[in-house]
């Protein structure tokens, strides 16, 4: 009886750690962590041409509140240089922690810092376009 309680109780802590585990990996995390954060550049990029965007102080800090409503995926992939033609912005970052940050952001939609290492994959990039290109408009 002593056994069968012994391997119950193993079993669920297996169920367990498997679950916590499976929800971190196919879980989302912000972007930018918590504080403050500054914008180095960000480029309009088409397949032909690319173009450094000057802001103005009020500008970079509407382009890091809207990058701060960027999720990414838990779990690195890997991915190849980016073609020119899959690029919207190419956008460089710093954080609190003078962490550097690299989005991508068009057809191909990730955020890394070592390109070497692989990225974290962009979710709600088509969100992060839009309001982007709506700044830009105005």
């Amino acid at each position: 009886m002593k056994n069968f309680i012994f391997y119950v109780i193993s079993a669920v802590l297996i169920f367990a750690a498997a679950f916590v585990f499976t929800e971190y990996r196919m879980g989302t995390s912000p972007v930018l962590e918590e504080g403050s954060a500054n914008l180095i550049y960000i480029e309009k990029v088409s397949a032909h041409s690319k173009e450094e965007i000057n802001l103005r102080s009020e500008e970079a800090q509407a382009i890091i509140e809207i990058l701060s409503k960027a999720e990414r995926k838990n779990y690195r992939v890997k991915f190849t240089p980016v073609w020119q033609g899959d690029m919207k912005y190419n956008i460089h970052v710093t954080d609190h922690k003078n962490k550097q940050q690299f989005l991508t952001l068009g057809n191909v939609n990730v955020v890394y810092s070592d390109d070497s290492k692989g990225g974290y994959e962009i979710i709600n990039s088509e969100e992060i376009i839009a309001e982007i290109d709506s700044l830009f408009e105005k």
